[in-house]
């Protein structure tokens, strides 16, 4: 198994600019047959040196495909349906982990979204892809996709699509610095901020430490016909942060009312006040009345959330669940957070 680093990053360079570590292309002679192709769709409008390129990754984790059932949809009405749009930039839509996609498992050896850190890509830029693991090959082939764009000398954003276990309504999740909250503020979702001192080595933080704005977006609990809905939705509102379309667009503006609606009850922005670490599993969240916790619930101190090896778990506060687990793998069991002011503003 792949020993990562996300836990522990380093302030190296960027190891996609590191001289002498090209990436070696994986060929189809080593490649699983069964495997969707990469690119959904890449669908060009303005090309010239300012336009802006939208990248959008769903099913970064295999058991999340509403993220890839969501591009496929806005990409498939753009070719199709909304044919007269011209987009003012280009629009590149990446299936995340093909394999565990294809296995409908979150990952196969280790976490794709925590294989991010600058030491991680150098190894895999280093390494002979003979020697790569299902994760390594992932973030192999990510890499030359995204890349691609980069190399153009274009502003680039990238937007990662993601659902939960716990269910709840849909919300961003902010792991950049200023430019990266500018464009979660926009998108129509709360913003929750804070995560990066818990959650390292993702694919955002490393896009937001090096390339360009990034942000997360999670659409709600995983294979729901309303979760693909919400980051279709999360899409065409980010076309227009990103430039590719005009905010009154038609497309964009109803997809900002349906996130509104399904968000309107919910505080604007938070921020993670705390984090329930968890190792080997040895860990359930609890049912209050034979319920299960959403996200975005509001909880009361010394509420009981969940259970551990050692006894239950209580709240430490005051404060809104955030992404509590409901999945056998992840080592996160949930999170608090409390309202705060737009960091973009401050």
């Amino acid at each position: 198994m792949t020993e990562l680093h996300g836990e522990n990053p380093s302030q190296a360079p960027d190891p996609a600019t590191t001289s002498g570590s090209e990436l070696t292309e994986v060929t189809s002679e080593n490649e699983p047959a069964d495997l969707e192709p990469r690119i959904i769709d890449l669908i060009d409008g303005e090309v010239g040196p300012g336009a802006p390129v939208l990248i959008c990754v769903g099913g970064l984790h295999g058991n999340e495909p509403g993220g890839v059932h969501a591009l496929e949809r806005v990409t498939r009405r753009l070719r199709n349906q909304d044919r007269e749009i011209q987009l003012g930039g280009t629009l590149l839509a990446l299936r995340g982990n093909r394999a565990a996609l294809a296995h409908k498992l979150r990952f196969l050896d280790v976490d794709l979204n925590r294989a991010w850190a600058v030491e991680d890509l150098e190894r895999v830029r280093l390494q002979s892809a003979a020697a790569d693991g299902p994760t390594d090959a992932e973030v192999r082939d990510l890499l030359l996709h995204i890349e691609k764009p980069l190399n153009q000398g274009r502003p680039v954003f990238l937007l990662d699509l993601h659902s939960t276990s716990g269910g709840g309504p849909p919300f961003s999740v902010v792991l950049g610095g200023k430019p990266s909250e500018k464009l979660a503020s926009r998108i129509g979702v709360p913003c929750v901020h804070g995560l990066n001192e818990s959650i390292q080595g993702t694919l955002t933080s490393w896009f937001a430490a090096y390339k360009g704005p990034s942000i997360v977006v999670e659409g709600g609990e995983s294979r729901t016909e309303e979760t693909i809905r919400h980051l279709e939705a999360a899409v065409w509102s980010s076309l227009a942060v990103a430039g590719l379309l005009p905010e009154n667009h038609q497309r964009v503006v109803e997809a900002r009312q349906f996130l509104a609606h399904s968000t309107d009850d919910k505080p604007s922005h938070v921020r993670v006040c705390h984090r329930e670490k968890i190792k080997g599993m040895q860990f359930h969240m609890a049912s209050p009345g034979g319920r299960r916790f959403k996200g975005f619930d509001f909880v009361k101190k010394d509420s009981h959330l969940a259970h551990k090896k050692n006894g239950p778990v209580l709240a430490t506060q005051d404060g809104f669940l955030i992404m509590p687990l409901y999945q056998h793998k992840g080592s996160e069991g949930f999170f608090l957070a409390e309202p705060c002011a737009d960091p973009a503003l401050e």
